[in-house]
């Protein structure tokens, strides 16, 4: 450790596949820790920092950096790791959308039958 005050102990988000071709073991699960250096590479809207932490393979000597993004509240995976399709996160955001969805419609059905009973009741009167 260099700078121990720069040097945290970070989880990997997603599961990712480290691109050294001569890795033995390239798949690394999310919830793996690592001994992680952190610098502060940039700003976005002036006052959220954006960090990069830059970590080695634990099978191999290929260093990886992750960077946060504060824009779309995940991770960018700059160099050194492949984050991996999960089938499971893609179905998750597709049932939230379509759950978001229904909800509107039923508002909207909602909101549309009350105004029609109104108006019959404000008719009847």
């Amino acid at each position: 450790m260099k700078n121990p005050s720069n040097t945290i102990r970070f989880a990997m988000p997603y599961d990712v596949r480290c691109t050294n071709e001569k890795c033995p073991h390239p798949s690394i699960g999310a919830g793996v820790r690592f001994n992680a250096r952190k610098a502060s590479v940039d700003k976005y809207l002036e006052s959220i920092n954006i960090f990069e932490f830059r970590m080695k393979c634990p099978n191999c000597d290929n260093e990886f950096r992750v960077r946060t993004d504060p824009k779309s509240c995940d991770y960018q995976f700059v160099s050194g790791v492949k984050k991996l399709f999960s089938e499971y996160l893609s179905s998750k955001k597709a049932m939230k959308a379509e759950l978001a969805q229904r909800t509107s419609a039923r508002a909207e059905m909602s909101l549309g039958d009350k105004v029609k009973s109104m108006a019959d009741s404000i008719k009847q009167q």
